[in-house]
């Protein structure tokens, strides 16, 4: 999913720190979204 729908595949930072801020924020992202599923209990 972090490939898919949120930028993995194309990190057009350099950097080691950078891209991994890059891939954080879309783990973030995926985790808030599962967050939100649960809480809504329509997975």
């Amino acid at each position: 999913m972090l490939k898919d729908s949120h930028g993995g595949c194309t990190v057009r930072v350099r950097g080691n720190k950078k891209v991994f801020l890059h891939l954080m924020f879309g783990i973030l992202v995926i985790a808030a979204q599962k967050l939100i599923c649960l809480a809504q209990s329509i997975c």
